[in-house]
């Protein structure tokens, strides 16, 4: 049911309201009366009606004082002014304060009272809840952490706390003294120019309704931050304005800033760790190289060292075997001589005996096997004498007579003992050809330098 409050001292004009309602509101409704503004006010504070008939000249109250005592209690509630036409100055000015009509007294006929209820009770929640989304947009507005700023496209009209707190503004008239590209430096990170690009984001926000990026702002004291900025279109009073959210991204930036050092570090340190795993393997492939060189040099000092006592029994025993064949040969020529001699001067030896020495020194090759034996013992001689320098060279090479041991060294010796050790490595892949000066004696430890020699 619809609860009229008619606050009027007249009692003429009550009636009148009174007879008026009673004859034209088809809809359920309670009239209440109150003679002055206290017992108005009194009686609202009970219970809220759903619309006010006011009169602004009471006994206790007169003019906006009424209006506005009477609204400020009931915001929510719509005031209907009941004015003389001596009073339409203070009803106009009311309206313009937030009455939802006012109504001429003397003019007033049944219809138009109750349209004049229905449209004021209907307008009055149209404003509140203006007044309440207003509220919460502004609500959402303030307490927004992210800057959120109205723009033209050519000044800022608005912004919020956030706003002043990240741009360093000290109010919000300042925001409207500047251009949208005064907040920023004159290039941003890819060399474009702000205000250049900035004109085209409005552009396209404006065209696309929404237009979103990174920015790069600059703070009235001067120092950058970077930002993630949605722009977005909107249409008011039939002109199209710009909503700016700026979300600072400044930290987000650092930390991407730090995890691309932090990966181009990982990419070098990866790098050197498979140049060094390739190091370590030429190494490793070296130090096997030169393992297997130094168990040369091992092997040649134990050959040498069992090589050299039966080689020297050897080579003694045929040195006395070359002196006692030469003199079994010299004995053998002495003897054919002797016995030539005998049967070119003896007449009692008959031709068959002659002949008989003669075919069996041709049979067994004697004369042949006689010139032979020569160049048998020559060339073998020769054989030892090589076999003897290649065990010296052993010898030499592997130092087992001075290990340990700082010793004048002829490195030109040296070089050669080490190239004999080494010949049956060497001699299918390359040819070693020497160039030898003559140098003086370096006092050093022999066995590692050669040893150093064969690993070259």
């Amino acid at each position: 049911m619809l609860t009229i409050l008619h606050i009027e001292d007249d009692t003429f004009q009550h009636t009148f309201i009174k007879t008026l309602l009673k004859k034209e509101m088809r809809e359920p409704y309670t009239l209440v009366w109150a003679e002055s503004l206290a017992n108005g006010l009194e009686i609202v504070a009970d219970r809220s009606p759903d619309i006010i008939l006011l009169d602004l000249m009471l006994p206790d109250s007169r003019g906006m004082d009424t209006f506005q005592r009477v609204s400020d209690q009931l915001p929510t509630v719509p005031i209907i002014i009941m004015s003389g036409l001596s009073d339409a100055t203070f009803a106009q000015e009311a309206v313009k304060l937030g009455a939802q009509d006012f109504l001429v007294k003397g003019q007033i006929e049944g219809n138009i009272l109750i349209r004049a209820i229905f449209y004021a009770i209907e307008r009055k929640k149209a404003e509140v809840q203006v007044k309440e989304s207003r509220k919460r947009f502004q609500t959402l507005f303030e307490s927004s952490t992210d800057a959120i700023m109205l723009t033209d496209g050519k000044s800022y009209f608005d912004c919020n706390r956030a706003t002043l707190s990240l741009f360093k503004f000290t109010s919000k008239e300042d925001v409207g003294l500047i251009h949208p590209t005064d907040i920023s430096p004159q290039k941003q990170p890819d060399g474009s120019d702000s205000r250049e690009l900035a004109e085209r984001y409005i552009r396209e926000a404006m065209e696309n309704g929404s237009k979103h990026f990174e920015w790069v702002f600059k703070r009235m004291d001067g120092s950058l931050f970077y930002a993630d900025v949605m722009l977005t279109a909107f249409t008011l009073n039939n002109s199209q304005y710009i909503q700016a959210r700026i979300h600072d991204i400044t930290q987000r930036k650092k930390a991407e800033l730090a995890l691309r050092r932090q990966e181009a570090q990982l990419l070098k340190a990866n790098k050197q760790l498979r140049d060094t795993l390739k190091q370590l393997k030429q190494t490793q492939a070296s130090l096997i190289q030169n393992e297997k060189l130094a168990s040369i040099g091992q092997l040649a000092a134990g050959l040498a060292h069992e090589l050299n006592n039966p080689l020297g029994f050897v080579t003694n025993n045929f040195s006395t075997l070359k002196n006692y064949i030469t003199i079994l040969n010299n004995y053998l020529i002495d003897i054919r001589e002797v016995f030539r001699t005998i049967l070119t001067k003896s007449n009692t030896l008959d031709a068959e005996l002659k002949s008989k020495v003669d075919t069996l020194a041709g049979n067994q090759k004697v004369e042949f096997i006689l010139n032979d034996i020569k160049d048998l013992l020559d060339e073998s001689t020769t054989g030892f004498e090589r076999i003897i320098a290649i065990v010296k060279s052993l010898r030499n090479f592997s130092r087992v007579d001075f290990e340990g041991q700082q010793q004048k060294l002829d490195i030109n010796k040296a070089i050669q003992d080490t190239l004999i050790v080494a010949r049956n490595e060497i001699k299918y892949t390359a040819k070693v050809e020497t160039q030898l000066e003559e140098i003086p004696l370096v006092e050093c430890n022999g066995g590692e330098i050669n040893q150093v020699l064969l690993n070259i």
